[in-house]
């Protein structure tokens, strides 16, 4: 939430670094207090699977987009950002969604575009 005032400042990588860092001792906290079962094996599929969504799906997408928030404005981030579930529903291969999924998709896009818009027209004037 934060990341559009500290990203024009501070090294994007090493703040997304922090991030990802930050977010993953949470998260293992949090799976000890919430009584979590955290036996599994250790094998090479789930050490590739953890490479792959953990540097891949994580930790570059963060530093990407803390990088990039540092030259746009928190808007176009946002619309970014709900393009996502759009992303998913349009390859049926990665997410079914149902209509109300789609609706809610819809919505989201045309309030974050509604209010692009509207905050443009209102600084130009």
């Amino acid at each position: 939430m934060w990341s559009y005032i500290f990203a024009r400042d501070e090294d994007p990588i090493t703040l997304g670094c922090l991030q990802v860092n930050i977010a993953a001792i949470i998260y293992f906290i949090m799976c000890f207090i919430g009584g979590g079962d955290f036996s599994f094996k250790i094998n090479t599929i789930v050490v590739i699977t953890i490479l792959i969504t953990g540097i891949a799906g994580t930790a570059l997408a963060f530093v990407g987009q803390t990088y990039i928030q540092k030259y746009t404005t928190p808007s176009h981030v946002a619309i970014i950002f709900i393009l996502e579930p759009v992303f998913g529903a349009v390859d049926g291969t990665i997410e079914m969604i149902s209509s109300m999924k789609a609706i809610g998709c819809i919505l989201f896009i045309a309030s974050m575009l509604l209010t692009e818009i509207c905050s443009r027209r209102s600084t130009a004037t």
